[in-house]
């Protein structure tokens, strides 16, 4: 085991990270987001496999985001983390690509959900 210091909160040689975790559920029919369970925190569809996550506090820096689509069917779509400002525009944008050519899509499927793990740094120390 490593001689660090961690915080008891967490585990972490960080201090004051918060973490912001949630479902969000996008349509089949026009690939929008239909619903959210992110706290302090809400997403968009922008365009055709395109989705915007609104903070509501700005934060020092965004640490980690893990994102993990559920979908059924035969399609095959990754999330992928395409851009973040969580320091002035307070936003954390991703794509849903296919396997194929890496073009953003919609899913085909009705009620496809991705599931939302972000770590935001909240202090500067």
């Amino acid at each position: 085991m490593a001689n660090r210091s961690w915080y008891k909160d967490h585990g972490s040689a960080d201090q004051g990270l918060v973490f912001i975790d949630g479902k969000i559920v996008i349509t089949g029919s026009d690939g929008s987001t239909v619903s959210d369970s992110l706290t302090y925190a809400s997403a968009s569809c922008l365009g055709t496999g395109i989705y915007r996550i609104t903070l509501e506090d700005p934060y020092v820096s965004l640490k980690s985001a893990h994102l993990q689509l559920e979908m059924t069917g035969t399609q095959v779509l990754h999330p992928q983390l395409s851009g973040s400002d969580v320091s002035s525009a307070k936003t954390v944008d991703f794509l849903l690509v296919t396997g194929s050519t890496g073009a953003p899509a919609k899913p085909s499927v009705a009620s496809s959900a991705v599931y939302v793990s972000l770590v935001l740094k909240n202090s500067a120390t």
